[in-house]
């Protein structure tokens, strides 16, 4: 059996510290810049701020937009979107590829102001749970998005456009740039300086492109399955990618 040893056990805390108790499975979940809130959506479409200091859930907050999860029926599996019951949801973003598993990303803590996004720049909840206005003109929509690190810029996918990643500004809303790969996307990665961005398809074709100099394809390789979820190390020297078919993950450097 494969394991991970952490090596600085004099940090270590003991036990679990805290269970927060959704109330459905969680889709995606966000933890803000300061380390002191937890924000979660739930496969129902409910929106749960959490205290991390206290363990303790705030509020919980509805959202229009709907999305779809795979449902267990028996040995069945069918897409639908999730509703009150007690039927097992799959917390999982679904793609044409049916043996692939990506994740939603789609809400998140802003990253210099005391505000959760939810998947939309338009309006943002505050800390204490109410919609404010707050980039009223951005047509900017998304279900996963990654911030640069330098916290102006966000790529998202493309809700309309499977093909599509979209780089929006944080400034003022407004659409930078797009790239459209040549078969639709199941995952992608943001290196954190910015550069690099790696992409994931549903032929099981994963490429590395260049942001900087018009997202020219620097490499590219197929593997047997579909890559679901990938992530850049932190030196951005390998590129993780994990196969819902197979335990682990595997690498390329």
């Amino acid at each position: 059996m494969a394991y991970m040893e952490y090596l600085h056990k004099e940090d270590l805390q003991g036990l679990v510290q805290t269970k927060f108790r959704c109330s459905a499975a969680v889709a995606c979940f966000d933890v803000s810049p300061r380390l002191d809130y937890m924000v979660c959506e739930c496969v129902n479409n409910k929106i749960q701020l959490w205290s991390l200091h206290t363990g303790k859930q705030l509020w919980t907050r509805g959202f229009e937009e709907k999305k779809y999860h795979y449902l267990y029926v028996g040995k069945n599996r069918l897409l639908c979107a999730a509703a009150a019951g007690d039927d097992v949801y799959e917390p999982y973003r679904p793609v044409l590829s049916y043996h692939a598993r990506s994740l939603y990303r789609s809400v998140v803590f802003h990253p210099t102001e005391d505000l959760v996004l939810p998947g939309i720049l338009s309006h943002a909840y505050t800390f204490d749970g109410d919609l404010k206005p707050l980039l009223l003109s951005s047509e900017c929509r998304f279900y996963v998005c990654s911030i640069s690190a330098d916290k102006i810029r966000m790529l998202t996918n493309c809700p309309g456009d499977a093909k599509s990643i979209i780089m929006w500004s944080l400034t003022d809303g407004s659409e930078i740039n797009r790239f459209t790969w040549s078969d639709d996307i199941v995952s992608f990665a943001w290196s954190r300086d910015g550069r690099l961005l790696a992409i994931s398809d549903i032929s099981g074709s994963i490429g590395l492109l260049d942001v900087m100099d018009g997202y020219r394809t620097l490499a590219q390789r197929t593997i047997p399955k579909v890559c679901g979820m990938i992530k850049f190390s932190p030196d951005c020297r390998c590129l993780y990618a994990w196969l819902s078919t197979m335990p682990g993950a595997i690498s390329f450097v």
